[in-house]
């Protein structure tokens, strides 16, 4: 999607995937990241934000996440998400 092989990204720390998401973005996803505890049954969880691809260029992605199994009191054990880019909504810009 973004133009790294798998190779490269599992080679990436965590900070290095961090370096990925564009500066203005990082307190939007850390705080999307940390509402998936809140999260309950049937509920869906929705952001856009922007990402380095791998020639330079920032792109739109949107992320989409529900819960797929949770424990009793209701805490979400696995989720299920999908990550699409906007290209038909943002253009996908080299500076940004």
């Amino acid at each position: 999607m973004l133009g790294y092989t798998a190779d490269a990204i599992h080679e990436m720390s965590a900070v290095g995937l961090d370096n990925l998401i564009h500066p203005d973005g990082l307190n939007l996803v850390s705080d999307h990241y940390q509402r998936f505890a809140t999260l309950r049954s049937n509920d869906v969880m929705m952001t856009n934000y922007r990402m380095k691809r791998a020639d330079g260029a920032w792109c739109w992605l949107h992320s989409q996440e529900t819960p797929l199994l949770a424990a009793i009191d209701g805490f979400p054990l696995q989720i299920l998400g999908s990550v699409r880019l906007l290209p038909h909504l943002l253009a996908c810009s080299p500076e940004d």
